[in-house]
């Protein structure tokens, strides 16, 4: 029996019922309202497309010597994520609602549970896991992503003295240190450090090497310091002009166009009893100088500055002070670190993005 509808339409009560159970409008959180954000095409030339979360400074160790308070010159405080509509509102809205570190969790694995496809997913491309529960939730929220299909999981972390390495199960997690010190302690109890270096290291290295201009693929600080790999993707930058270079991850490969994957490799490929360590160098555009200070504070008090790098106030203060001295890195001999390591330092250009000389 068919029955006319205020609509004008003919609808037995079977199809009406149904045409009438109108879903409800979903509205996405305008971006005052965000603490975290699961954004399913995020990335830039040197990642690649990715999936990346971000979350609030307020779960970033302060111990980190980049961290906002100090002006470290954190390459999330800059660019395109420091936009409100991208994830520079985060902190305002943690101030003004006042979360717990708990809420701020449950809100990065509900967005990662809700994503799909075969992309890899960055961690933290802003902030931290402070804590043990923190970083064992995202492990599962990955294994139930990567069980749908996802693909790998990368993230660095200043929290590892606080956090297990177990905590973060199958999610291939970084250590990130400052001094050789730390790097073997990362080590020590399960973490790949990877450690940002300023320029004079670059350029001592690369020279110690007898590349020509070309950087080395790994190097060493002392005999006994930790086996850096320079990161592909920084010397072996991407151009989009040439369509030619390395990016953390790639889906259509070309001999000069690849995916270079090192960070992702921590789980299986380059645990922590290699004694192997990733290499970067400052990254970011106006906050580069600033987070080159930083690393340079660091580094002086470590010893590996020379006094003849830094301005006459600054030999002053060191004025007998031993130091490790950036020549020390001519002790690293070339490493043969197998083929699918060393053909990531084929082809592209050869250079560290601002470091070239």
């Amino acid at each position: 029996m068919h029955d006319r509808r205020p609509n004008g339409c003919h609808l037995d009560e079977r199809t009406y019922n149904q045409a009438g159970a109108r879903k409800p409008r979903t509205r996405k959180p305008h971006w005052s309202e965000k603490l975290v954000v699961v954004a399913e095409n995020s990335g830039n030339i040197k990642t690649g497309k990715v999936i990346g979360t971000y979350v609030p400074f307020q779960t970033c160790p302060i111990a980190c010597p980049f961290h906002p308070s100090k002006d470290g010159g954190c390459y999330a405080t800059e660019g395109m994520i420091k936009n409100k509509n991208v994830a520079g509102s985060l902190e305002a809205n943690v101030e003004r609602l006042q979360p717990t570190l708990e809420q701020i969790c449950d809100l990065e694995v509900a967005g990662i549970d809700q994503s799909r496809g075969s992309k890899a997913i960055r961690l933290h491309i802003k902030g931290d896991a402070p804590t043990d529960w923190y970083a064992s939730k995202l492990a599962g929220a990955i294994e139930r992503f990567q069980g749908r299909g996802g693909g790998q999981s990368w993230a660095y972390t200043h929290a590892w003295r606080d956090v297990p390495r177990a905590a973060w199960g199958g999610i291939s997690v970084l250590a990130s240190i400052e001094t050789e010190v730390d790097a073997h302690a990362a080590l020590s109890i399960g973490y790949t450090p990877a450690r940002v270096f300023p320029a004079d290291v670059w350029h001592a290295q690369r020279e110690a090497n007898a590349r020509h201009g070309k950087l080395a693929s790994s190097w060493r600080i002392g005999q006994d310091g930790v086996l850096w790999i320079a990161c592909p993707a920084q010397a072996h930058e991407y151009s989009q002009k040439t369509g030619t270079g390395t990016q953390c991850k790639v889906y259509k490969e070309t001999l000069e166009h690849r995916s270079c994957e090192l960070c992702m490799m921590t789980v299986t490929d380059i645990p922590a009893s290699k004694g192997i360590g990733i290499a970067f160098a400052t990254h970011g555009t106006k906050g580069t100088a600033k987070a080159a200070k930083a690393v340079k504070v660091v580094e002086q008090a470590e010893g590996l500055i020379p006094p003849t790098a830094l301005n006459r106030s600054r030999r002053a203060n060191m004025a007998g002070t031993p130091s490790v001295a950036a020549a020390e890195v001519e002790i690293s001999q070339p490493v043969d670190l197998g083929p699918e390591i060393d053909s990531l330092f084929v082809g592209g250009r050869e250079h560290v993005g601002g470091f070239e000389k």
